[in-house]
């Protein structure tokens, strides 16, 4: 399967707009229908500089062009309207119509979410991005605990692979032991795993939390998020430890608020959204993080990548205990955790070999991992 493939049999005109639709709204937007006369908030905790904001942007300013000015956005982006941990419940109560979640803030209201989220399991946040939204296509589970939240997903965002970083070179497993590494999500029981002291901070504290040495490294973290945040200031090494891609962003907006959208209107939120991460935004991130690795270079920041051997040893001790400790705590909650990701790893790994355009910033200075 080609890359061009997988994007045609996830795309299908009017496929993700039903299974948004609540009971007895499935029907096609009429030609003759006007978009609604609507101004929407978004919110989110990232500055508008970053990648994935500038894409938001696009997907915004591209929604008002084909609606005719008549969908507009007033966007609130770096916390402005709602802290990074308030954005699911903000668009679920109304506060935000949009918010951009990073859900693995959220593990108790999105389970079965936050499982696509598992390290030590790919490298290539193309095939990951794809196969999320399969997932939500296959498992009525997973769009119900959106639902539950008043919410519905618009779409998903890949993340790049993780690193840590650090001011001093760490090689190997035994250099992390008893570490204060901030984490995110998953990776708070990876680091625990591995050995290290994990120290759950949102991103906007990470420059603080260093400076301070509260934390004597970060991860849960992309390399290409470390110049806009200026956290080259506060480190001096990019690791590569092997656990890929580790998070997710779900663009998400109040259900209450795109029911009540007619579904000209509702289509053009969502479909736009689609096309445009196909056609721009693996395109984008890709020639970022090019961008990016050179001006980490240029900061003096370097670059590590542990040994293959390793990398296996600390995939063989996540697997044996995050993997399967993140599957039963779910299982015991009447979660299909296991046959989800069982689906998952599945899908990966078939999908990952057809996503070639995309490459992450340490591979980019090192070459892809072996």
């Amino acid at each position: 399967m080609t890359r061009h493939d997988l994007w045609r049999q996830l795309l299908i005109p009017g496929v993700l707009l039903a299974l948004l639709a609540g009971p007895g709204m499935i029907r096609l937007a009429q030609a003759s229908e006007e978009y609604d006369q609507v101004k929407l908030r978004y919110a989110g905790y990232l500055p508008a500089k970053h990648v994935r904001e500038i894409f938001t942007q696009k997907w915004m300013d591209e929604t008002t062009k084909r609606s005719g000015g008549r969908v507009q956005f007033e966007a609130f982006r770096d916390q402005a309207l709602l802290r990074t941990t308030d954005l699911l419940d903000g668009a679920s109560r109304g506060i935000s119509d949009i918010s951009y979640l990073a859900t693995g803030y959220f593990p108790t209201e999105l389970p079965l979410t936050t499982l696509l989220e598992m390290p030590y399991l790919a490298n290539n946040s193309e095939a990951q991005m794809a196969t999320a939204l399969q997932m939500y296509q296959e498992f009525s589970q997973m769009r119900e605990e959106y639902e539950k939240n008043n919410l519905v997903l618009i779409g998903n965002l890949a993340v790049d692979p993780t690193i840590m970083a650090s001011r001093e070179p760490w090689n190997n497993l035994a250099d992390i032991k008893g570490k204060r590494i901030r984490a995110f999500g998953l990776i708070n029981q990876v680091l625990a795993a591995l050995g290290a002291t994990p120290v759950a901070l949102p991103a906007p504290d990470i420059y603080t939390s260093m400076e301070r040495r509260v934390i004597e490294g970060y991860s849960g973290f992309p390399a290409n998020l470390v110049p806009s945040m200026s956290l080259f200031e506060v480190s001096e090494y990019i690791i590569d430890y092997g656990a890929g891609t580790y998070a997710m962003v779900a663009i998400a907006m109040n259900k209450t608020r795109f029911d009540g959208l007619n579904a000209k209107t509702r289509s053009l939120l969502v479909d736009t959204f689609a096309e445009l991460v196909r056609d721009i935004y693996i395109a984008d991130l890709t020639q970022l993080n090019h961008e990016r690795t050179k001006v980490l270079e240029e900061k003096g920041m370097k670059f590590i990548r542990w040994s293959k051997d390793e990398r296996e040893k600390a995939r063989e001790i996540v697997s044996s205990k995050v993997w399967d400790e993140a599957i039963r705590t779910r299982e015991a909650r009447g979660v299909p955790a296991r046959a989800f990701f069982a689906r998952f790893q599945e899908l990966m790994a078939k999908n990952e070999p057809a996503s070639t355009k995309y490459i992450d910033p340490v591979s980019v200075k090192l070459g892809r991992p072996n």
